[in-house]
């Protein structure tokens, strides 16, 4: 990957001062999507905006999680990926070996459906706590 701090973003300048605004302005929890076809450079101004807000002390930036990388491609994958970012790996990987284990058990819908939930809540939960002292961006690319 080229380095960004000699690759210059050129032309993008009114796509970042408008994704900056509406990051400013938005002090809920809000998704911001880029849409568009292939080689337009929405990866890059995410790598752009990423990096202007990772040196923000009210900001905590995750990394760029890109679902171009096969293993986010399953739920699990997924929940693991961004249980990193909120400092929750280890606590978020027993749950889901415990779900996976009561799937190969044959447990009932209903058990499984608890496991999954307590899964979400951990999340959650410690987005919700982390989020109390500064706003958190999760970059996501290639969804």
């Amino acid at each position: 990957m080229p380095n960004l701090e000699v690759m210059e973003l050129i032309g993008r300048e009114e796509e970042v001062a408008k994704i900056d605004n509406i990051i400013e302005k938005t002090h809920i929890h809000a998704v911001l999507f880029l849409c568009g076809e292939g080689g337009l450079g929405k990866t890059r101004l995410l790598q752009e905006i990423h990096k202007s807000y990772a040196s923000k002390s009210d900001f905590q930036t995750t990394q760029i999680i890109d679902f171009d990388d096969r293993t986010l491609r399953t739920f699990e994958g997924s929940e693991i990926r961004i249980a990193q970012e909120l400092g929750i790996e280890a606590e978020v990987a027993k749950e889901l070996q415990e779900l996976r284990g009561l799937r190969s058990a044959g447990a009932p819908k209903r058990i499984l459906e608890a496991q999954q939930q307590l899964l979400t809540e951990a999340l959650k939960s410690r987005f919700n706590y982390q989020s109390k002292d500064k706003r958190i961006l999760f970059f996501f690319d290639t969804i």
